[in-house]
């Protein structure tokens, strides 16, 4: 899932589990409401808290660029 769409997931559960507040939102999953507020901007990324409760994970790839040749095992 990109960024975009985990951001726009993350949104849809805030405006739906908590009536659009930030701030009950985070206070239920124990971060401040500024550090919410920075990771819906995109600022920061999603920390453990806010992954546990969407019941996701972070899984980082990395993936050459096509001028970059890749290296063969």
């Amino acid at each position: 899932m990109t960024q975009e769409r985990f951001l726009a997931y993350l949104r849809e559960t805030i405006r739906k589990r908590y009536h659009g507040s930030q701030t009950a939102a985070a206070k239920q999953w124990g971060i401040s409401q500024a550090y919410l507020s920075d990771v819906l901007r995109g600022n920061r990324k999603p920390g453990q808290s806010i992954l546990e409760q969407l019941g996701f994970e972070r899984i980082e790839s990395y993936m050459p660029t096509r001028s970059t040749p890749c290296p063969k095992p």
